[in-house]
């Protein structure tokens, strides 16, 4: 290349980067202004510096002054491992300048013989600034670390800042009643909630439903009808839909719950008082989104209805849904709408103060400690936020209601528009009885019809209590498994210990007492002196109940096996998965700050270009300690949101599952027991695969860039506490059975 070629080639790279400049300012300032302030190096610092903060409470009292402020602590060391890093670097610092001194030798030699300055193996740009970042990053001057572990550890402090901003826009968002699943997800039997795209598209079809059958009437002499609005319900004209305002009623979520799990972290008053908010501002936002959508809707008709003048005959092709402006107009109402409920509760919060102080006051090491009190808070907000809904009639259903007299003109403009506009209102598959004459209607009565229509009782029994246990534990009809869980687990336990406390009060009677005791002067055991005595003296009854009796401890150590995983284990994976994740991410912090002397000693290789391939790792390392505490907190709350969904999926599936398996066979008490046992399985995988997602997500993210740095540690606690979990399931059957 040409001294005229590169002087050119320079010039479009300079212009190159200046434009890429220019361009990354403006789209900041773009997104500061549409998004509000982005947060600053010195916000994130100063988030990373918290004293409440855990995670630099360790470090500071791990590292002394070095963890407090690492470009602060210049001289010698003043603690002990301090003292310790001291003598490793210094180790290190003399062999590097050893090594130093070989390549300044080669390279000397390599001038002398080739005639060229460091021969034609070495670079003369790339060498002096690989040896002035690797000489420089390893002198031990900051009380006994180096210049690299100092800058290892303030990435790793910016880190623990990035975290500290994501769990404290959490907390505080979720305070400020908004939920973690927006409502109303995939609850059934719910109409719109909110001001949706959906809400927008039926919006717009019934305007121009109404307005094609308008343009019909006047060509035919007819008088013209418009949409109107009562306050509760918006109907047009002709049947080109409607939308009504339904209210459930007041069922709220209570701080109190016989059947259910609560938590009194969560204030249930204050989130109780949005559902009357929502019920005041629905109509008010609804008639102002309605008179904007009838604006876009009017412009699309007029184009679409121009005429000639002579032939009659439409001059415009048609033209295409609005579908950008609709969706805007549905935000900007969406965000007027939730402005007008939460301004009423600035002062407000969906936590109460004394838990919402602790939540904040740990930072984002604790987040894992706090799962349920999120939980609870989203499953109080969906059911306070589906209190009033939209209940929505599209063109398309109201005229196919209607039947007989149609329209053509309207619905070819309907078809023309490109939509279709559908119901809203979520329709549930019924349980049924498929059995002929009075049988299938007793049994649908009864509640015993299963999806595929056979009748079991066991089958409704086993759906009865899993769904009653299950069934608003996330709020609105959807399912949090890990409540759902716990409070299947409580009532387990509940009947072991019910049944228990029945055979003491039973045990205590003077006919049974007389039986036992002759049973144990007899050599025999209680269970079997109980038997033999119902059998004696019970008949057909007696031989039932001894048949039941001698069943009872195998039944009773079952349930108290899955009511003790249940209640216990299950509530606890996001804890446990959380916390060995913290303990992996600790370990890999202090293997950078080892490693980080290593790091500059590779920038000491002299040959090639660039810092080298053995650098590599070191910058992938930095990237590391940056990511890794906000992917942290990003993957709990992914596996937080993702539990509700899915487990809502999964209770769902549930019984058309078990219906297709079990068809007309009979369902007994152990039948019960083993679809019990699947359960429990299936919520354990289900949780412990979605949580793992704490320490899975930042391995596969940062392994975008590179070689992945695995969480490996935390996998093998997380295993072995699931060994020991299963281990203690064993020992508790074989006591619960006598063994």
């Amino acid at each position: 290349m040409n001294l005229y070629a590169r002087r050119n080639h320079a010039i479009l790279l300079l212009l190159a980067l200046t434009l890429s400049l220019v361009l990354i300012s403006w789209s900041a300032q773009t997104m500061a202004q549409s998004m509000g302030d982005m947060p600053t190096y010195g916000q994130i610092e100063a988030a990373g510096s918290g004293a409440g903060d855990k995670a630099r409470t360790i470090l500071n009292n791990m590292l002394g002054e070095f963890g407090q402020n690492p470009f602060a602590a210049i001289g010698p060391p003043t603690e002990l491992l301090g003292s310790m890093f001291f003598i490793f670097n210094a180790c290190l610092f003399v062999i590097g300048a050893t090594w130093v001194g070989y390549h300044v030798i080669s390279g000397i030699a390599q001038t002398a013989h080739e005639g060229e300055v460091l021969g034609k193996r070495l670079s003369t740009l790339w060498l002096p600034i690989r040896m002035t970042i690797g000489v420089g990053g390893m002198l031990p001057v900051f009380g006994g670390f180096s210049l690299a572990q100092s800058i290892m550890m303030t990435v790793g402090i910016l880190g623990i800042g990035i975290a500290n901003l994501l769990s404290t826009t959490a907390i505080d968002r979720a305070a400020d009643f908004e939920a973690i699943v927006p409502p109303p997800a995939i609850a059934q039997g719910v109409g719109t909630v909110g001001f949706t795209g959906e809400l927008g598209r039926d919006l717009f079809a019934m305007h121009v439903c109404t307005m094609l059958s308008n343009d019909f009437r006047s060509k035919t002499g007819q008088p013209m009808h418009e949409i109107t609005f009562d306050g509760t319900r918006l109907v047009a004209p002709d049947a080109c839909g409607s939308i009504t305002i339904v209210t459930h009623g007041n069922s709220t979520r209570s701080s109190y719950s016989v059947l259910g799990f609560r938590n009194a972290a969560v204030d249930y008053d204050k989130i109780a008082a949005i559902a009357d908010r929502t019920n005041q501002h629905y109509p008010i936002v609804l008639q102002s989104a309605n008179s904007q959508i009838q604006q876009l809707a009017q412009a699309w008709f007029d184009a679409y209805a121009a005429e000639d003048g002579q032939t009659h005959m439409r001059v415009n092709p048609t033209p295409l849904y609005p579908d950008m402006a609709v969706a805007k107009t549905m935000f900007e109402a969406q965000q007027q709408f939730l402005a007008a409920v939460r301004s009423e509760s600035k002062e407000d919060h969906s936590l109460k103060d004394r838990a919402l102080s602790n939540m904040r006051e740990g930072g984002w090491t604790t987040i894992g400690s706090w799962y349920s009190t999120f939980a609870e808070m989203n499953a109080a907000i969906q059911t306070a936020m589906t209190q009033t809904t939209l209940q929505v009639q599209s063109p398309e259903d109201a005229l196919a209601v209607a039947g007989g007299r149609r329209i053509e003109s309207v619905h070819d403009g309907l078809a023309s528009l490109g939509i279709k506009a559908s119901t809203a209102v979520a329709s549930r598959t019924e349980d049924y009885c498929d059995e002929p004459g009075l049988l299938g209607e007793a049994g649908t009565a009864a509640g015993m019809g299963t999806a595929t229509g056979n009748c079991s009782v066991g089958q409704a029994i086993t759906l009865a209590m899993t769904n009653g246990v299950a069934g608003d534990s996330g709020g609105n009809g959807m399912v949090n498994p890990l409540i759902a869980a716990k409070n299947l687990g409580d009532w387990l336990l509940t009947g072991v210990q019910t049944a228990y406390a029945a055979s003491v009060v039973a045990r205590s009677t003077p006919v049974t007492a007389a039986g036992l005791g002759a049973s144990e002067s007899a050599g025999t055991t209680t269970v079997s002196g109980l038997q033999a005595k119902l059998l004696k003296q019970g008949g057909i009854f007696g031989t039932i109940l001894s048949d039941l009796v001698g069943i009872a401890p195998f039944v009773l150590g079952a349930m108290l096996v899955m009511g003790m995983i249940l209640s216990f284990y299950v509530p606890f994976i996001p804890f446990i998965t959380w916390f060995t994740a913290l303990v992996s991410y600790f370990a890999s912090f202090i293997e950078g700050l080892i490693a980080a002397q290593v790091w500059a000693f590779s920038h000491l290789h002299a040959e090639g270009e660039g810092l080298g391939q053995r650098t590599e790792k070191g910058y992938l390392y930095i990237l590391n300690m940056l990511l890794r505490p906000g992917l942290m907190v990003l993957g709990f709350f992914f596996a937080s949101a993702a539990s509700v969904l899915v487990g809502t999926l999964l209770f769902q599936m549930f019984g058309p599952a078990l219906a297709n398996v079990q068809g007309n066979s009979v369902t007994g008490v152990l039948s019960i027991l083993g679809f019990f046992a699947l359960l429990l399985i299936l919520l354990i995988l289900m949780v412990q695969v979605l949580f793992n997602m704490v320490y899975e997500l930042p391995d596969r993210v940062i392994a975008w860039f590179g070689n992945g740095m695995e969480a490996r540690l935390a996998k093998e606690l997380d295993s072995k506490i699931d060994n020991h979990v299963q281990t203690f399931a064993r020992w508790g059957g074989k006591v619960a059975m006598g063994n």
